[in-house]
């Protein structure tokens, strides 16, 4: 328990989105149609799109360790993958925060 869980395209993740109050559980995607792996900045793009959500670009992904509340930003041209250890559902959420200027 508390372990991520795959499913057949994605990983279930807890998402704080800029347009909700609650985190909630969902399945964000971890490759393109051909199976190559997915940027940070693809995926923040991804789950914008199937949220609805328009402009992207004025937020960061970013994952919330709320054990010890704080907050890792990764590199948005590295892959998701080399971010794996912070798809934990019971201890990280992915946010977005707003870009400054």
């Amino acid at each position: 328990m508390g372990e991520p869980e795959a499913c057949s395209d994605g990983i279930e993740v807890n998402v704080l989105f800029p347009t909700k109050k609650e985190k909630m559980l969902t399945n964000m995607l971890l490759t393109d149609v051909v199976g190559r792996d997915l940027t940070v900045e693809q995926v923040k793009t991804q789950l914008f799109r199937e949220e609805g959500i328009p402009n992207s670009s004025f937020f960061f992904l970013a994952f919330h360790d709320e054990l010890n509340n704080r907050y890792i930003k990764p590199n948005p041209s590295k892959l998701i993958t080399d971010y794996s250890d912070y798809f934990v559902p019971s201890q990280f959420t992915i946010i977005f925060l707003e870009r400054s200027g």
